[in-house]
């Protein structure tokens, strides 16, 4: 799939000098392969082309893959009419016979099923959505990038942990944060030792809202800075990201 994804992004690249997101004429390469697309009359069709917002960087996730296996496509169109095309393996997809009208086009991008569970579903870790207009009698184009999902009213769960020789760092002051991506202000992370006083072990767990995040954590006597690390972190909806540290 990764290999699958590498080749689309030059072909994706093209195409986009070529046509606006919803409309352009068939490159010769999808004509090669869209090019028999007939709607019926008076009915129109749709060519889906995905990319993927998932960073591939090391990042400390819950333990979930997010490397996409496959998409969930489907529409909503005029009267009611929608489609579904589950499981798709693949960054372009046609739908060869939609009404008129506006249509809301939705794509889940899914992890791999347990193969331990082959009636299990694969997981949705990133979704993308856009509106397009289908004419009549002719093909149109939506171009969607599915990212990972980032819902506020769905959220994760952050523990981090930091293990102390006993003594060492006595009641260190702690100044943890974590910055959302693109946001102005970071949360500030309340630690709590234990044991009280003269703890071996400092942590912190809360909920947090999906998405992705810069996690700076810092031990200080006064100044100086004793212990520090900063990590980019992943929160995915219903998932615990545990974070574990030995501070030396």
């Amino acid at each position: 799939m990764r290999a699958l994804l590498n080749k689309a992004w030059i072909i994706l690249a093209v195409a986009a000098i070529s046509c606006s997101l919803v409309s352009c004429e068939l490159t010769q390469r999808e004509f090669d392969r869209f090019g028999d697309i007939d709607p019926p009359e008076n009915r129109g069709a749709l060519i889906i082309r995905l990319t993927t917002g998932v960073p591939d960087a090391a990042t400390l996730t819950p333990p979930v893959s997010m490397e996409i296996y496959s998409f969930d496509i489907r529409g909503e169109g005029p009267n009611g009419e929608s489609f579904s095309s589950p499981g798709i393996q693949e960054l372009e997809w046609s739908e060869s016979s939609l009404a008129p009208g506006e249509w809301t086009i939705t794509v889940d991008a899914l992890n791999e099923n347990n193969p331990n569970d082959p009636e299990s579903n694969g997981t949705v870790i990133a979704s993308g959505q856009t509106t397009v207009t289908i004419i009549p009698n002719d093909v149109a184009t939506a171009q969607i990038e599915v990212r990972p999902i980032d819902d506020p009213e769905q959220p994760g769960t952050l523990y981090v942990a930091v293990h102390l020789i006993k003594g060492s760092i006595p009641s260190p002051d702690v100044q943890a944060t974590l910055k959302a991506a693109g946001a102005a202000e970071p949360y500030t992370l309340d630690f709590y030792e234990h044991p009280p006083g003269n703890p071996d072990t400092i942590d912190y767990t809360g909920p947090m809202a999906g998405g992705y995040y810069i996690l700076t954590i810092q031990f200080l006597s006064g100044t100086d800075l004793i212990w520090g690390t900063a990590e980019a972190v992943r929160i995915i909806a219903g998932e615990t990201t545990s974070l574990t540290y030995q501070a030396n």
